[in-house]
């Protein structure tokens, strides 16, 4: 497992914050798979700083820039807020 933050699908940005949810889900694509489209979404572990998610935006977002970034992944992101609000 890594620790892709962001990643891209089909043009548009996406920014993975966290594996923790408070839901459980029938229908959620985590009780199924560990990715999506290919981009594998189970984070390695979850000590990394807002900078982390930053650095790498940055860097998706001078290859692929996008009008649109969705904050998605295996996790609820509100349960990453002091990350989210950076």
């Amino acid at each position: 497992m890594s620790n892709i933050l962001v990643y891209t699908l089909e043009n548009k940005i996406y920014i993975n914050l966290t594996n923790r949810c408070t839901n459980n889900c029938i229908f959620c694509l985590r009780n199924d798979k560990n990715d999506v489209c290919g981009q594998e979404l189970w984070l390695g572990n979850e000590n990394y700083a807002a900078q982390n998610v930053i650095d790498q935006f940055e860097k998706i977002y001078s290859q692929t820039p996008s009008k649109e970034v969705i904050f998605c992944g295996y996790g609820e992101p509100m349960l990453k807020l002091d990350i989210l609000k950076n």
